[in-house]
């Protein structure tokens, strides 16, 4: 799953280069979507290990 929280990172960033490229008008909409993603992801990988720790 830390991969996973890796691969968002890295998409983030493409996104915004290519926002800043003008290859893509507007990244706000799939920048929202992402941070959902994270938090998702992040509530994920808490629960993950809780369940390790147990």
């Amino acid at each position: 799953m830390l991969v996973a929280r890796g691969s968002l990172a890295e998409l983030d960033t493409q996104l915004r280069i290519a926002e800043n490229l003008r290859f893509l008008q507007d990244a706000g909409p799939l920048l929202d979507d992402m941070e959902d993603l994270r938090i998702t992801l992040g509530s994920l990988i808490k629960v993950q290990r809780m369940r390790i720790e147990s």
